[in-house]
């Protein structure tokens, strides 16, 4: 899989096509079914105006032509105002997400920040209006086109039913049926026009979530060498490593060795690469040069997923589970009552257990479960601390 920032835009493009039912791979089905029915309504009511009129076939084909130019057109915008949406989409995604985030409601209140979000809120809105302005411009020139297309085929119908009907070539009972298919296939017409258009536009956009599929993997996800239970040392040579869209190095020609049954404590000053050490430690980051050698063999020579099972990182911002605290801090493992025990008590999470009415049958996340606890940040921190001890 590709990293970086390519890596990146690829992830949020693919997520864009996830997030809801609303985006390609929701509606591309309905779309599907869409089409189905046009073709089917426009079969019937072809049979049905050839018997009136074939004239008005050329008029309905002129008015396809155009509205199909236009779509094209709408299609070509919206390819020209996807990086933008988006990044649009993403400054959304993230604001929104933070404002549900119970986390910071303490500091939204104390710095009276509310204000402050809802105004880039308003900017966030007003930025998505600007660069959809020209799509929008070109939906009102299509819905005044269609609209035009209908008045002039719905009086074309009515003076050509009234005609044959003076010549007594048509029924008066048949009159009110002709002129209503003239209507109901031009818009049956258009809505197939409409949906390919649509499902054209989904198709393409699923090639990002292709693209992003067909990645090749970054790391080892393949039979590696033996993940040892013991390590005898860990030799970072040479690393250096740099985020995207960053012109300095987190960690530049690093070269340090860890030795096996060590206990060390890592400080720093903010921005100093703590945590980039750490991810690369644990194989979530990829040097962008040199070595990182586990036991003198190369790390990325390791399956991943076997390598992560000799790492238990605690790190400061957790995510709570929807689950019991006794499951999130088994986390799918077999339960072993004596390690689980233990685990409770090094952790300090027993005596926080102990004065809550049930135990760790209790539930804590309050946006999931009304009659969930509320951890305080320590206490949270003690359960993660107590998950990355029962995975030892």
């Amino acid at each position: 899989m590709t990293t970086g920032k390519d890596g990146s835009r690829k992830f949020w493009d693919a997520m864009m096509l996830l997030d809801y039912r609303g985006t390609s791979l929701g509606r591309v089905l309905d779309e599907w079914l869409a089409i189905g029915i046009a073709v089917l309504s426009v079969g019937i009511y072809l049979m049905t105006l050839f018997r009136l009129e074939k004239n008005f076939l050329l008029v309905i084909l002129v008015t396809l032509l155009g509205l199909s130019l236009l779509k094209r057109r709408q299609e070509i915008l919206k390819e020209k105002q996807r990086p933008a949406l988006l990044k649009n989409w993403r400054q959304f995604n993230y604001l929104e997400k933070i404002i549900g985030d119970h986390r910071i409601a303490k500091d939204l209140r104390l710095f009276h920040m509310k204000d402050w979000f809802q105004s880039i809120k308003e900017e966030l809105s007003g930025e998505y209006r600007k660069i959809t302005k020209d799509l929008r411009w070109h939906k009102m020139i299509e819905n005044i086109f269609v609209t035009l297309a209908l008045v002039l085929l719905s009086l074309g119908a009515y003076l050509r039913s009234i005609d044959l009907i003076i010549q007594e070539a048509l029924p008066v009972s048949e009159f009110v049926v002709y002129v209503g298919v003239v209507t109901l296939i031009t818009q049956a017409l258009m809505n197939f026009v409409s949906q390919v258009t649509a499902l054209n536009v989904s198709l393409l956009e699923m090639d990002a979530y292709a693209e992003f599929m067909k990645q090749e993997p970054v790391f080892n996800h393949q039979k590696g060498l033996y993940v040892p239970n013991d390590i005898n040392d860990i030799t970072f040579r040479n690393v250096s490593y740099t985020y995207p869209n960053n012109q300095d190095a987190s960690i530049k020609q690093l070269n340090v060795t860890f030795k096996g049954n060590e206990t060390i404590a890592i400080v720093g000053s903010n921005g100093a690469g703590k945590t980039t050490l750490i991810k690369l430690l644990l194989g979530l980051l990829k040097p962008d040069t040199g070595e990182i050698l586990i036991n003198g063999r190369l790390q990325a020579d390791y399956n991943i997923h076997e390598l992560y099972d000799l790492f238990s990182p605690v790190f400061q911002e957790y995510i709570a589970f929807t689950f019991t605290i006794r499951e999130a801090i088994i986390q799918g493992y077999p339960f072993d009552e004596v390690k689980y025990m233990k685990v409770l008590k090094e952790s300090g999470l027993d005596e926080i257990i102990a004065n809550l009415p049930d135990g760790d049958e209790s539930r804590y996340v309050k946006e999931v479960h009304f009659d969930a606890v509320q951890l305080s940040g320590g206490q949270a921190q003690k359960l993660k601390l107590a998950q990355a001890l029962y995975s030892c």
